[in-house]
């Protein structure tokens, strides 16, 4: 190929790579404003079949020595977006955690080392919980002034009892948010140091008792934010498993991380609770090729959680030991 030739190629792709990003950004932003982020991928395949004509067409207009029919543009067009669209949609939720990182990790309630809620931070009921016995008036705080001020997160608090943690967790799933997951039922967390390596477990769970049992290894796995808490407990155990009846097979914990994932409120939970549900959803035989928002899991927190995974599997296969535990960092 000659230079000329390269650089009119180089500039096709160029061409083909902004209207991918312009296409990905029209069909998440459509799907993010209406809650239907679910259909993201619907809205973007329909968005993308019209778009690669309209380039093909321009393309051949703009660039008629690169090609030698519209039947091999169409072709490239379409190889191109099969190749990039992967890294257009990753780009495209980094830039959202990015504009979004405010939410889950700085507006923080705040409860007594009895379990009592207190009130919030001044930006409200969202982040990491801080145990705070202080007199304070906190409510015109900011989370960090807070903790300058004695105020500890709930993962770095050591209670006198775990009742007193079951409270502050079954008061965050209780919660009325309006983020989709409120629940008509109420739930009671209760700490279980005998549920293995479970972060939590619906089975002694019934419509009339909604008993959801905590792990001892939570903390290892991901912050305690609000955000995460009711992802897994809200709609994970109770929302699927308790009042879906979805049983615990890996079919079953198929169906429940993709409604996590695809859930509109999955984007402000954490990092180390997206690389969780990842290795949860690979552990279960998920596919990540099911839409764009696992292709954006598995690229964005997935494959790295998932090579330390492989490599800690490798090497030594303690689940108790620090180096399993690091998986999750």
């Amino acid at each position: 190929m000659n230079i000329n030739l390269q650089l009119r190629l180089g500039l096709v792709n160029q061409f083909i790579d902004r209207y991918i990003q312009a296409t990905v950004k029209k069909s998440f932003d459509n799907a993010l404003h209406n809650n239907t982020l679910d259909r993201a991928t619907e809205y973007l395949k329909g968005n993308l079949a019209v778009q690669s004509k309209i380039m093909a067409v321009t393309i051949n207009t703009a660039y008629p020595d690169v090609f030698y029919s519209m039947y091999d543009i169409m072709k490239y067009v379409d190889d191109y977006i099969q190749a990039h669209i992967g890294r257009q949609v990753k780009e495209y939720f980094e830039e959202q955690t990015k504009e979004t990182a405010f939410y889950g990790s700085s507006a923080n309630p705040v409860y007594g080392s009895n379990g009592k809620y207190r009130g919030t931070t001044k930006e409200g009921f969202s982040g990491e919980p801080i145990i705070y016995d202080g007199d304070l008036d906190f409510k015109n705080l900011g989370k960090d002034k807070l903790i300058d001020a004695g105020g500890i997160l709930l993962s770095n608090y050591c209670f006198d009892d775990q009742f007193y943690r079951d409270m502050i967790e079954s008061h965050i799933a209780n919660f009325q948010l309006s983020d989709g997951l409120d629940l008509a039922v109420q739930v009671c967390v209760q700490y279980d140091p005998n549920i293995g390596h479970a972060a939590y477990n619906a089975t002694k769970a019934t419509l009339n008792n909604t008993i959801i049992r905590r792990g001892k290894y939570n903390d290892q796995y991901f912050e305690p934010t609000v955000e995460n808490l009711r992802n897994v407990i809200n709609l994970h155990e109770v929302k699927q498993h308790v009042l879906a009846n979805i049983e615990g097979t890996n079919s079953g914990h198929i169906k429940i991380y993709q409604s996590q994932v695809n859930h509109k409120q999955f984007v402000y939970t954490t990092r180390r609770f997206k690389q969780f549900t990842a290795l949860n959803y690979y552990s279960v035989h998920g596919n990540f090729n099911t839409n764009y928002n696992f292709i954006n899991l598995y690229h964005s927190y997935g494959k790295n959680i998932l090579d330390r995974y492989n490599n800690w599997e490798n090497s030594s296969f303690n689940s108790n030991s620090s180096q399993y535990f690091s998986i999750f960092k």
